[in-house]
């Protein structure tokens, strides 16, 4: 959540995507994100996405833009 200093994980298995949906989110409340990298070397310093994400009352879904993704 935007107004938290605490990070909270979206799943607890690793994503071996390049997208994923985020359930739960809910309407009004804003969402920041960040990725990590896991292989065998371990896991990546998190890099935080550039965009804040708020749902309005009528969006069950949103995908971020493909820009987030080249800037993270």
């Amino acid at each position: 959540l935007v107004d938290s200093a605490l990070w909270h994980p979206c799943h607890s298995e690793p994503v071996c995507n390049t997208e994923f949906v985020v359930e739960n989110l809910v309407a009004g409340r804003g969402y920041r994100f960040r990725v990590a990298a896991i292989n065998r070397a371990g896991t990546g310093e998190p890099v935080e996405l550039p965009l804040t994400l708020q749902l309005d009352a009528k969006q069950q879904q949103r995908s971020l833009p493909p820009e987030a993704a080249e800037e993270g």
